[in-house]
């Protein structure tokens, strides 16, 4: 599994409040580091 390396960072459409369901961690990769 990756991590985030340097300095990327993830914009997340649900302003990082996404739940972490199966179709949140395809379509946001911010919501898989929550």
């Amino acid at each position: 599994k990756r991590t985030i390396q340097g300095n990327i960072e993830y914009s997340c459409p649900a302003t990082n409040e996404c739940e972490i369901t199966k179709r949140r961690r395809k379509s946001c990769q911010a919501c898989r580091f929550m």
